[in-house]
């Protein structure tokens, strides 16, 4: 990810590095947007905070949850393991993994409470 590439650049790139010319062995169709197509991608939302990495336009996302909140989730799923069925226990797992995009004062800390 860097800076922002034209399609029509990438596709007229892959036919000249494939030995050919554009336009002339192969023709480019334009077709135009189909509803609903995204036209950009966005990296980060913006109240991601964002760390650089050593590496020129590699960036990492600074996660601020904290380590003691996970612990105490996964205590609490392990406590409450014999009771969840297979499909609540990955359900409770795939939340605590994805904590990092979601506000934990705002999530069900309520674990083995399923319905």
């Amino acid at each position: 990810m860097g800076r922002t590439i034209k399609i029509n650049d990438l596709t007229e790139n892959l036919i000249i590095l494939s030995g050919l010319t554009p336009s002339v062995d192969i023709k480019i169709n334009y077709t135009g947007i189909r509803a609903g197509k995204k036209v950009s991608e966005k990296l980060f939302y913006d109240d991601i905070d964002v760390l650089e990495s050593s590496y020129n336009g590699i960036y990492i996302e600074k996660i601020s949850i904290d380590p003691g909140f996970i612990m105490r989730k996964l205590e609490s799923l392990a406590g409450d393991i014999y009771q969840l069925s297979d499909e609540q226990i990955n359900n409770e797992m795939d939340k605590i993994i994805n904590l990092h995009t979601a506000n934990p004062a705002k999530m069900n800390t309520n674990i083995g409470n399923t319905t």
